[in-house]
């Protein structure tokens, strides 16, 4: 626990760390469940994304944000394609332990097939999404996270 901010650490390696505090998660609602933003700083993004069983992302690319995701729980599917070709798409199992990342100007979305937990670390570009679909009714380009 950190009583005091900026308290030091050492970890089991010996390397040594500065703490300024523990974070609350910002939850932040979406129509397929919710995600919870965990830091946002100048330089990277962490947050939890939780999909109901049958929901899914918007189909979706960013022209800066670049993404590493883990899926934590549950299972679903990932599908990945390219802004060359918007309708073509691989469907992949997405499941525990597995990881993907995803560069800018790739087009993907996540779907629950199972309740799905994924952990994901980007570049901090919050609002750099362009929709391709949104099933939600959503604008096809508009700002926001997924």
């Amino acid at each position: 626990m950190c009583d005091a901010p900026d308290a030091i650490y050492a970890s089991a390696d010996g390397l040594r760390t500065v703490a300024s505090g523990f974070l609350t998660p910002r939850i932040v609602g979406k129509p397929w469940s919710h995600e919870e933003l965990i830091v946002l700083t100048d330089r990277y993004a962490a947050k939890i994304l939780v999909v109901e069983p049958g929901q899914r992302l918007s189909v979706q690319y960013h022209a800066r944000k670049t993404e590493t995701l883990l899926c934590v729980d549950g299972d679903g599917w990932v599908e990945l394609g390219s802004i060359d070709d918007l309708a073509r798409r691989e469907r992949t199992p997405f499941g525990p332990g597995q990881a993907l990342h995803i560069a800018h100007g790739t087009v993907h979305t996540i779907k629950g097939r199972t309740k799905l937990t994924v952990f994901e670390v980007s570049t901090p570009e919050l609002d750099d999404v362009v929709r391709v679909e949104d099933r939600y009714g959503r604008a096809p380009r508009a700002g926001g996270q997924g």
